[in-house]
């Protein structure tokens, strides 16, 4: 029986009062280095950094966070509550005011920004009525989450005492169902998020403000970074739970000590245990959407241990074929939801091109695993026939990819022979052969390199290795076999997708699909959904939240499982941001 302890904000303050003293990302940017720090200047309190990405801070007064404004320009919380209410009025005014035929003027209701009325006037002026409705149908989608966020904030906000500190966390329904979502802190662009789980910045637009470099946003080439001018962060070591002592998770840097922001990613963990606690949601099982970064399993590993509560790693996987639009409909039915041929094109182009690569992926790996397991026998294969040394210079040499590359092409002319001519088979030949043109040597036919790899690697030198490459290359066409028939049975490529990465779709797409996301067949075999599950209660956790529609689609995963997903689900994220909806 799991002990709930409830606990006042003031108890909560107390409890993590030595790590709130971070207010916001600091960027420093000196002769091609960047560097991120979370400062923690006691000074502050509640002033914001100039060019904050996400406000760290756990606790505030009151009128701190209903009525500050950044640096005196920035919108306060009631600012926002006052503006996105305002806002949704005046769409579904101007809808009304079209459909009856533009008589009189349209109503702009109290409190709406001047950017949207300056937006809503150019769009009324140049729109027909049918662009218009849907431009505001559009918008109105866009700034539903926005409203519900801040106006359960300003709820909460003000209803609690004036002199108690406050916590500034959000919470919203995850959009298209009735499952609370709680996030810990705001960011204003992802910069921050990929500082954590990656060490690194994406180039884009908005790291233009960090680097002062307009060159960055031209490529999406990674931005290295150091933490605290001088750290270089080791993402292995950063969310690595070896060598726990003195009751912290890590303590891998300079002096025994941690980075600020690593002291970030920890003081999350207490956050969210204490949010839980204080709302009385103690999650029997910890679980979270998959996930690219090790930031995920390294937070519910040490929130379970706050809460003791089992977390559950690889609970969801990654759909291999199945996923298809949200109501089972052909992508030409977004035309009735206001998409765009082109768009739609580039939809359904973007979905078949991702099965097509992983698919590719899954049936090739038998062959990736087999020749980097076996590395070293791999290492001395020439590039060219006959190939001796020139003027004392090497010959060139087949680099591990391009030896990959080629047995699995070979292997997919022998599969074809044993599992005979099929289309389906030859969409996911489509990829193989031609996905991975980087690593094809040109100046040598394929069953050149083969005779190569066959003579100088391992294959041809160890009979032991011959055997495990035979063994591979049987799992490979087991592979190529299992999913030409999954292509097969009911389904075409436009509405296939696997190893799905909801951020490789325009944010439009992304409420349209669904079985994205399934639960292991391990957590779901024989009578483990009727016993361990049934009435248990979960939380999904994820690193950060956008549109919300990775949570979304893992939601409805897990609810279908459980016959009250209400009152059995919560979702947490470590920030939210609107930056990309």
């Amino acid at each position: 029986m799991k002990k709930i302890v409830r606990l006042t904000e003031n108890d909560l303050y107390n409890m993590i009062c030595e790590a709130i003293t971070e207010y916001g990302a600091v960027w420093n940017y000196n002769n091609g280095n960047t560097s991120l720090s979370v400062d923690s200047n006691p000074k502050v309190n509640n002033n914001t950094n100039n060019k904050m990405t996400v406000d760290t801070r756990v606790f505030g007064d009151k009128n701190d966070i209903l009525n500050y404004k950044a640096n005196g320009r920035a919108k306060s919380l009631t600012d926002q509550y006052n503006s996105k209410k305002a806002a949704l009025e005046t769409y579904y005014n101007i809808i009304n005011w079209v459909k009856n035929n533009r008589k009189g003027t349209p109503k702009y209701s109290d409190g709406l920004d001047t950017h949207t009325q300056t937006i809503l006037d150019k769009r009324i002026k140049t729109l027909n009525d049918a662009e218009l409705i849907n431009f505001l149908e559009k918008a109105i989608e866009r700034t539903k989450l926005d409203n519900e966020i801040y106006t359960n904030k300003y709820n909460r906000v003000s209803s609690s005492n004036e002199n108690e500190p406050v916590m500034r966390y959000n919470m919203f329904n995850v959009p298209g169902t009735d499952i609370k979502c709680i996030t810990l802190f705001t960011m204003s662009d992802f910069n921050f998020s990929d500082a954590i789980k990656h060490g690194a910045l994406r180039g884009n637009n908005k790291t233009d403000e960090i680097t002062g470099n307009s060159t960055d946003s031209k490529s999406s080439k990674k931005i290295p970074l150091t933490y605290d001018n001088g750290v270089t962060p080791n993402i292995a070591q950063n969310f690595s739970l070896d060598n726990v002592k003195d009751g912290h998770y890590k303590q891998q840097y300079p002096n025994g000590g941690y980075t600020t922001v690593n002291q970030f990613i920890d003081k999350s963990v207490v956050y969210g245990a204490a949010i839980l606690k204080k709302i009385n949601y103690i999650p029997d099982f910890i679980v979270s959407a998959p996930s690219s970064s090790k930031f995920n399993t390294y937070f519910c590993i040490n929130l379970s241990r706050k809460l003791g509560s089992e977390y559950i790693d690889g609970f969801f996987k990654r759909n291999v074929i199945n996923v298809k639009l949200a109501d089972g409909s052909d992508p030409e039915s977004l035309k009735e939801k206001g998409f765009t041929d082109n768009e739609i094109a580039v939809f359904t182009n973007v979905v078949k091109n991702l099965a097509y690569n992983e698919i590719n992926y899954l049936v090739c790996k038998p062959i990736q695993e087999f020749v980097k397991k076996n590395e070293e026998y791999f290492l001395t294969v020439p590039s060219q026939l006959n190939a001796v040394p020139k003027r004392g210079k090497m010959p060139d040499k087949l680099t591990i990819p391009q030896i990959i590359s080629v047995l699995c092409r070979i292997s997919y002319t022998n599969a074809l022979k044993e599992l005979g001519q099929d289309k389906y088979i030859e969409y996911i030949a489509k990829v193989l052969t031609y996905s991975n043109d980087k690593n094809r040597i040109k100046q040598l036919p394929i069953d050149k390199m083969y005779e190569n790899i066959c003579r100088f690697s391992g294959i041809g030198k160890s009979k032991k290795i011959y055997n495990e490459y035979l063994n591979a290359c049987q799992q490979f066409t087991a592979n190529l076999n299992l999913y030409a028939n999954k292509l097969s049975d009911g389904f075409t490529p436009k509405y296939v997708e696997s190893q799905f990465k909801i951020t490789k779709l325009d944010k439009r797409f992304r409420g349209y699909l669904q079985n994205v996301y399934v639960i292991a067949d391990k957590n779901m075999t024989g009578e483990v959904l009727q016993t361990r599950y049934q009435n248990a209660k979960f939380l999904i956790y994820d690193e950060d939240v956008n549109s919300g529609a990775t949570l979304h689609l893992v939601v409805d995963a897990l609810n279908e499982k459980l016959p009250d997903g209400k009152h059995q689900i919560m979702c947490m994220a470590n920030a939210y941001s609107n930056s990309g909806r």
